[in-house]
């Protein structure tokens, strides 16, 4: 799951400059600023809503012993 989150960040960085650099100024401090919260906070939120996820479709064993 971490590999995932991983590649996820990187993606999301580099498509993020991509976007700034196409826009046609470049990138400044500012937008760098932006890219870098943006790809903290969206693997960060697909995480937790994947651990929420399996915490909640969780199979218990309901076996009597």
């Amino acid at each position: 799951m971490i590999d995932l989150y991983m590649y996820i960040a990187v993606f999301t960085f580099a498509a993020l400059s991509a976007l700034c650099m196409i826009s046609g100024d470049g990138v400044d401090l500012e937008d760098f600023f932006y890219i870098v919260a943006l790809t903290a906070l969206w693997p960060t939120l697909i995480f937790i809503i994947y651990s929420i996820y399996k915490e909640e479709t969780k199979i218990t064993d309901t076996k009597e012993f």
